[in-house]
């Protein structure tokens, strides 16, 4: 795959961030290992990170100014629904170009139900406010993965 037509393909699924919620895209990079690539769009409020990682696709959020502190979509869609949508990333086999198609829509569509309240929690002065909440929140996530994982093997 290009990297025109990753970055093309980013914004053709993500087009709602910059036409209903004012984001831009302020950043494009390709990384110079494993097919690594980013594009990031930023808004008022908050940062959003779509990044290209050995072939799977993952979605990141930050508050502004930036930083590099980032949280993962899936981390931020439990905390927002306390832990009642378990969504996960899911990853498909088959070619190269039409699992990472496949990927960006599959996440398009699933961030865009909570794009405002993901703008809302990363603003600045609600960010303040609940940053620790939401750390505490990841690791209790984490502790309970992968206690589940040591007990049972299952790390899902």
């Amino acid at each position: 795959m290009t990297q025109p037509t990753f970055f093309d393909q980013v914004k053709k699924h993500f087009h709602y961030l910059i036409e209903q919620y004012g984001f831009l895209v302020i950043h494009e990079e390709v990384f110079p290992s494993f097919d690594n690539a980013e594009v990031v769009f930023q808004s008022h409020d908050c940062r959003i990170r779509v990044l290209r990682e050995r072939g799977e696709i993952y979605v990141d959020a930050s508050p502004l100014p930036p930083t590099d502190y980032w949280v993962d979509l899936v981390s931020i869609i439990r905390f927002l629904t306390r832990g009642t949508d378990t969504w996960q990333y899911e990853h498909i086999s088959g070619d190269y170009e039409f699992r990472i198609e496949w990927q960006l829509a599959r996440v398009a569509d699933k961030l865009r139900p909570y794009i405002k309240q993901i703008c809302e929690l990363f603003r600045n002065e609600v960010f303040a406010r609940k940053r620790s909440e939401l750390e505490e929140f990841k690791h209790q996530q984490f502790v309970e993965k992968w206690g589940k994982y040591l007990t049972t093997g299952d790390y899902r």
